[in-house]
């Protein structure tokens, strides 16, 4: 479920998908595709990824299809079929790490997220947010404060006359075990949804059995993959595993860890050098807080939750919600956000805006959660990011992602302008928002150097938009739209998130109407109600 919301929650403009051929006379050649898409592979001239040396391939074979609700492999009345992991298909839906055959061609299928990453913060973030927290079960109404983002100090008293303000003492550590301990509580339903301050309620009796691995060795050091419990994760060197260490001694997919409900259990994956865990070669063992792995050259250390069970009062429950989210560690602080926003952390809606009024690329989660949980009062901070260029095209996902009506006229500019990348960024946030595929028929070739990307391929394929129908579809719609607070596909997504309204909508636009709706109390859904609704 983890890696499937991942994928979900980076949907749009922010999805990276490859298809990388890793069997036949083409093997190593890559295509990188960006929604909207079709793209249609064979060994004839009219098709868009010509393979003109594989007899057994057709003319044109099969075709690929990106869109809002995902990624798409349908075969073209090959002579031979098409096959994804072994299966003959007609049509199917394409997930992470799925291999699609047509001749002799194998093709791996890759999907990433595009959204930057955040970066380690470059200043602590220490001056508290202003007012009071509500004592009503929704969250708190919206308050004004110049302030920098932060989560308010953990004992916070009433309001009282203005004192000289004493320095805020320096925040513990937190780690990704202590955030995956907070999220285990808000997934078992530890959540006391109906409190006044909306804190952590009583741990459940069971452990936390959540894990992670961190490499501790020079190279990649810090590099950690966080598990629930109930997950497994594969440790190699090669793409087809989950957690990739470019280590030329570790094996393509070297070992695994899984959760057998007895504990976290390695497995070695018979690899070449082998496994050893605190100096001993093992095949399987079960691993505790501490164990240290060496496979290869690479040297990783082990935390597991059962080494830490939960301990009540409501200062230990919420203290990594509020230093997680300005952590070091990008995973913590995307963790430590999402989290909030599930439990529904009254203070989290005046972090986001604190990280809107000073953008930035390492501010990213911040703003994605603000464009999914802001007000219609925060229509200006959302419009303000769409001109912000250090976030690059990306950016224009939180337009979609806010989806107010007044950001389409700034998306249509965006689209007429002279910039490739940022008009096909912009198109498909206005595609979000309207429902309406202004694709021309144009394709183009971009270059992947946005963000710093080390990409070993440079080029993606796309649609170029097409102004003039964005224009002239906005002019039959916006009448319509102008009552509207938050508009997805058409329909507006400010209401009640109900099973047809989730039925309507994109899968990014289901996960978001499920956490705005869980955030604001009108939704009480658990985390495999969501993955139903976004994998249905």
């Amino acid at each position: 479920m983890e890696k499937m919301l991942h994928s979900v929650a980076a949907m749009g403009s922010a999805m990276r998908i490859v298809l990388e051929i890793i069997a036949g006379t083409y093997a190593g050649r890559k295509k990188a595709l960006r929604a909207p898409l079709v793209l249609v592979v064979g060994r004839g001239e009219s098709a868009d990824w010509i393979l003109p040396h594989d007899t057994t391939m057709s003319s044109r074979h099969f075709e690929v299809s990106v869109n809002q609700q995902g990624c798409f492999v349908t075969d073209l009345n090959s002579t031979n079929g098409t096959t994804v992991d072994g299966e003959r298909i007609d049509q199917r839906p394409l997930d992470d790490g799925n291999q699609i055959q047509a001749g002799s061609t194998v093709f791996r299928v890759s999907m990433t997220r595009r959204a930057p990453l955040s970066a380690p913060l470059s200043a602590p973030l220490s001056a508290p947010i202003t007012g009071q927290q509500s004592t009503a079960a929704p969250p708190p109404a919206e308050s004004r404060t110049d302030a920098p983002p932060q989560p308010p100090p953990l004992n916070a008293e009433p309001l009282t006359p203005p004192q000289p303000p004493a320095p805020p003492p320096p925040a513990p550590p937190v780690s990704v075990s202590d955030v995956l301990r907070q999220t285990e509580r808000i997934r078992s339903g530890g959540v006391a949804e109906d409190s006044a301050e909306f804190h952590v309620s009583s741990p459940p009796s069971r452990r936390f059995t959540g894990a992670v691995i961190e490499v501790v060795s020079d190279r990649d050091h810090g590099r950690k993959s966080m598990l629930r419990s109930g997950h497994s994760i594969t440790v190699g060197r090669s793409e087809q595993s989950d957690f990739v260490i470019p280590d030329p001694q570790l094996s393509a997919i070297h070992f695994q860890l899984a959760d057998d409900r007895s504990g976290w259990q390695l497995t070695d994956l018979n690899s070449t050098a082998g496994t050893t865990v605190n100096g001993v070669r093992v095949s399987t063992t079960l691993l505790k807080t501490g164990d240290r792995i060496i496979a290869g050259q690479t040297h990783f250390v082990v935390t597991t939750g059962e080494s830490a069970p939960l301990a009540g009062g409501r200062d230990q429950a919420i203290l990594p919600f509020q230093v997680g989210v300005r952590d070091d560690d990008p995973q913590v602080r995307r963790a430590a956000i999402r989290a909030a926003a599930w439990s529904r952390e009254p203070w989290l809606l005046d972090f986001c805006r604190g990280c809107a009024k000073a953008p930035s690329p390492d501010q990213w989660d911040g703003l994605e959660m603000l464009s999914v949980l802001g007000r219609p009062s925060d229509l200006q901070l959302i419009r303000g990011l769409g001109r912000c260029a250090d976030l690059g095209p990306n950016r224009f996902e939180l337009l979609a992602s806010f989806a107010h009506p007044a950001v389409v006229p700034d998306l249509i500019d965006v689209i007429g302008g002279d910039q490739l990348k940022e008009a096909v960024a912009a198109a498909l946030a206005f595609s979000r928002i309207t429902g309406v595929d202004i694709a021309s028929g144009q394709r183009a070739t971009l270059t992947t150097d946005e963000n710093g990307d080390d990409e070993e391929f440079d080029e993606e394929e796309v649609m170029v938009p097409d102004a003039a129908k964005a224009e002239q579809q906005w002019a039959g719609l916006a009448e319509s739209f102008a009552s509207g607070t938050r508009v997805h596909q058409g329909i507006e997504t400010s209401v009640t998130p109900t099973p047809e309204l989730l039925e309507a909508l994109d899968m990014r636009s289901r996960w978001e109407a499920c956490v705005r709706g869980k955030y604001e109390g009108t939704w009480n859904g658990a985390p495999f109600d969501l993955e139903r609704w976004i994998n249905p």
